[in-house]
């Protein structure tokens, strides 16, 4: 049985595909193409099938997954979830590749980042991943925080998943 990845291993930026195909050798090999700024990220897929994957991260190009180099690591926004080949489904944040349907280590969201994202939500449901931009944070991060907000009653998450809004007091109401 294939073993599948738990992490995926940064190489060093490329300046086009070919190159970058050229050093991945394992599973979880993950790869930036980067001219002028980056451009794809080429990987070897994490579960282990073999297949090399091309995905863009250029929002000036289309369509594009949204990557964030912090501290030596990496995250990609959204989900890849491959409709062909393997059909896996996973996300990568801080260089884990985490498998859909397991179990998610949530983060514990420090203080300040907590008071941060509450601050930044109104009565109007507003998407994590808007919070996230708009607030320079990880997208999986501001979802962390606001679940925790949403266990602590200071938000509520709205009907469409993943929108969140303020839990407004009788107090405030008035």
């Amino acid at each position: 049985m294939a073993k599948r990845a738990t992490r995926i291993h940064l190489l060093p930026d490329a300046s086009n595909q070919n190159e970058a195909r050229a050093q991945l050798a394992k599973a979880g090999d993950f790869c930036i193409v980067i001219r002028e700024r980056p451009r794809l990220v080429v990987m070897r897929c994490p579960d282990d099938c073999g297949d090399d994957l091309t995905l863009n991260v250029d929002g000036k190009a289309g369509a594009a997954w949204r990557l964030y180099r912090r501290r030596n690591a990496v995250t990609l926004y959204p989900s890849v979830w491959r409709t062909q080949g393997c059909e896996s489904h996973f996300i990568i944040v801080r260089d884990k590749v985490v498998w859909a349907n397991t179990p998610w280590e949530r983060r514990k969201p420090p203080e300040d980042e907590l008071r941060l994202v509450a601050s930044a939500v109104s009565q109007t449901p507003v998407s994590y991943w808007a919070l996230a931009e708009r607030l320079d944070l990880l997208p999986w991060d501001v979802l962390d925080a606001c679940r925790e907000l949403c266990r602590r009653g200071v938000l509520r998450e709205a009907e469409d998943e993943g929108k969140f809004r303020k839990i407004v007091s009788l107090t405030e109401e008035a």
